[in-house]
């Protein structure tokens, strides 16, 4: 049986689940919703039992997982009668109890074949953009900072973007949706901040000649070319989808030494998977921009016809056809 951990509406998980049902393998879906409660852990024997709204699920019989987004969520208010004096301390020491059964769990379940991990579904973008400098990568001259005057001397003598330095922002309130993207500083937005601000990321502007989104699974590249900088919408940032004329997408063949910068990068960071956000410059450099554990990987499989879904399948089922 196949474990099956994932966000509520994630499109690439009922790919996955098709060719599941395709190989006729046993599987077992848990999303954000899914709350467990212990029945049993036995840690002489082995043996962990869980049960959620679905029923009872013995993870002895868990041979894989698939982890696309979430973790596990455990029951925490078992005991609604508390004395109102200490309430709010015991149920805080009764979650604290509780995230270490969750963290054991997730322990014994990352033992089994597993397509990434729950201990590896974030990592710092700074962080990363160090290891890419170790694995031999060039990177964007980058800075943080929260002064205008640190700012105006990085931007004097280059262009500049700026980006978030967690995540992506994804707000919706009152049928307002409120996203950022990765954006141009020009002279004007210079001239008019204040003289300090939080604390935020800019970036060196790449001229890039083509974007690259690199899917790294089972030590294999998965590439994709972007043609982004054909369409001034899309130029900065092709996440800002021009949906009437979309960008151009081909398969891309990378040098054999830049899938072993990758590989490197990728045992520093300590992940298995993960979709790489690249750019070749007009200087025909491989630049590298972040990494994404969890990153959507439908849009590099479909347009390229690599059938990653299947192959994620394959290796969690031990199938002999597992691209190599």
């Amino acid at each position: 049986m196949v474990l099956v951990i994932t966000s509520q509406q994630d499109f690439t998980t009922t790919i996955l689940i098709d060719w599941l049902l395709h190989s006729l393998t046993s599987y077992y879906v848990l999303a954000e919703n899914d709350i467990l409660s212990i029945l049993k852990i036995d840690i002489e024997k082995a043996e962990y039992i869980v049960e959620t709204n679905k029923g009872i699920l013995n993870l002895h019989e868990i041979e894989a997982i698939l982890i696309r987004k979430g973790e596990l969520i455990i029951e925490t208010d078992g005991n609604t009668e508390l004395d109102s004096l200490f309430s709010y301390s015991l149920r805080n020491y009764f979650k604290q109890e509780v995230n270490v059964i969750k963290i054991f769990l997730q322990f014994i379940l990352n033992k089994k074949k597993s397509f990434n991990s729950f201990f590896t579904q974030g990592i710092n973008k700074l962080i990363a953009l160090s290891f890419a400098k170790d694995a031999g990568f060039s990177t964007p001259k980058t800075i943080i900072t929260t002064q205008k005057d640190i700012l105006h001397n990085f931007g004097r003598d280059q262009e500049i973007i700026t980006k978030a330095i967690y995540e992506a922002l994804f707000i919706t309130e009152k049928a307002v949706n409120l996203k950022n993207y990765t954006s141009v500083v020009k002279k004007k937005d210079l001239d008019r901040i204040e003289n300090s601000f939080f604390p935020s990321l800019f970036q060196q502007k790449i001229d890039k000649k083509y974007e690259l989104r690199v899917f790294y699974f089972d030590n294999t590249c998965h590439a994709m070319a972007i043609f982004s900088q054909h369409d001034q919408q899309t130029a900065v940032d092709f996440r800002f989808y021009n949906h009437t004329k979309p960008n151009r997408t081909v398969p891309y063949k990378l040098p054999k030494q830049v899938q072993n910068k990758i590989k490197k990068f990728m045992n520093f960071c300590h992940l298995s998977t993960g979709s790489i956000d690249m750019a070749v410059d007009k200087d025909d450099n491989y630049i590298f921009f972040e990494v994404n554990p969890v990153g959507q990987f439908g849009m590099v499989s479909e347009p390229c016809n690599y059938m990653l879904e299947k192959e994620i399948v394959n290796f969690l089922t031990l199938k002999s056809d597992a691209k190599k």
